[in-house]
């Protein structure tokens, strides 16, 4: 992450205390199991803060019927309730950042997902918090693949459009005193569903501390013990991470999420609909079809690797589940780009993803070879508003 400010540390500051005097989101799995819903508390060791820098600390949830949990040496807390499911290994977790960090691939997809998840922050403070969505399109951007779908939706981006137009021209109309009025920062809840090693949270983070308008709340979860373990350990300083199912039984509060994050990951629309706010965002980035279609090609008569496709129509399936679960589509974009890989790269994209819970490592790549390949990345980045 990027050096934060003299600012964004003491908000970190003012965070970690409110976070370890405050109780956690997280519901209890004990209590889960025998049909209660009670909250977990943070009893963080006492030594884990010095000098207003929060050092790695052991701590303890408790709920209000004397369960405990104890968080791992990384800072995640095991909250898995019913019959385990698998996660990715630690070795597709680290295929995964050597491919997004190290190589720094899906670049314009994380900005994506971070300018869809954060838009929540400026409709909040530009009053349209029920079905507003701001996204910031970048030079370069396609504009045309970016659409709010719903009636609705686009008389609010008319509004917004109106609002910017007005802005530009007199910045100082709606306030004499804007060159040194401050933004008031509101909290922003966002909880990543299925993190993985939690590249695509750490995009956000970063992308929020950078920001004076958005006092970020991060929670993420995921189903792997290993990818909880990696994100905790990248980002667990200002978030909280837990090991939990993202299709049934969320650990957390009804009504208690702003923003609810699914990036290539398994969802429940139903669960969401019960965990987010009315008007609460789900922004969920998933392949399109032609996603690696070249390696699908290449490998689909090949009898020692086989390379996972991407469902017909899943999308719209995805769409229809949402919409049952009481959402509206708000905002859609495509992202398509067409890059050379070197072999390596290649290999660790296929690894990273389903296809890995059917090959070995070692299969990919000795099918693979040497040889760099060009293939197409293709994605959906879609943002589901909550209308109850």
């Amino acid at each position: 992450l990027a050096t934060p400010s003299p600012r964004a540390r003491a908000r970190d500051a003012r965070a970690r205390a409110v976070r370890d005097d405050a109780p956690a989101r997280w519901r209890c799995p004990a209590c889960l199991r025998r049909g209660a819903r009670e909250r977990l508390r943070s009893e963080r060791d006492a030594n884990c803060i010095d000098g207003g820098d929060e050092k790695r600390g052991a701590a303890t949830y408790r709920c209000a019927n004397g369960h405990a949990l104890d968080a791992s040496a990384s800072g995640y807390v095991n909250l898995f309730v019913g019959k385990r499911v698998r996660g990715d290994s630690r070795a597709q977790l680290r295929a995964r950042r050597r491919f997004l960090v190290e190589g720094g691939h899906f670049g314009a997809l994380s900005e994506a997902v971070a300018d869809a998840v954060l838009g929540r922050a400026a409709d909040a403070r530009d009053g349209d918090a029920e079905l507003g969505l701001a996204v910031e399109l970048r030079s370069g951007g396609d504009a045309a693949s970016t659409t709010a779908t719903s009636p609705r939706a686009k008389r609010m981006a008319r509004k917004r459009e109106a609002r910017s137009e007005a802005r530009a021209a007199n910045p100082n109309a709606a306030n004499p005193n804007a060159a040194s009025a401050k933004v008031k920062a509101k909290p922003l809840r966002v909880v990543d569903f299925g993190c993985g090693e939690g590249y695509y949270s750490s995009v956000v983070l970063e992308r929020a501390r950078a920001r004076d308008d958005v006092e970020l709340e991060l929670a993420a979860l995921d189903a792997s013990k290993d990818a909880a373990d990696l994100c905790a350990a990248a980002i667990g300083r200002f978030a909280r991470v837990a090991v939990a199912d993202a299709t049934r039984d969320l650990p957390l509060d009804d009504d208690s999420v702003d923003v609810a994050m699914s990036v290539f990951a398994p969802r429940s629309p139903t669960e969401l609909a019960r965990v987010l706010r009315k008007g609460g965002r789900a922004v969920v980035a998933s392949p399109d079809d032609d996603h690696m279609v070249e390696l699908r090609d290449a490998f689909r008569d090949d009898d020692k690797i086989t390379v996972l496709g991407v469902e017909p129509n899943k999308s719209t399936r995805v769409d229809e589940a949402f919409l049952a679960a009481g959402f509206d589509v708000v905002f859609r974009r495509a992202i398509r780009d067409v890059v050379p890989l070197p072999a390596d790269a290649v290999a660790d994209l296929v690894f990273m993803g389903p296809s890995g819970f059917h090959n070995p490592e070692s299969a990919i790549r000795d099918a693979v070879g040497d040889a760099p390949r060009v293939v197409t990345t293709s994605f959906n980045v879609v943002v589901y508003a909550l209308l109850r």
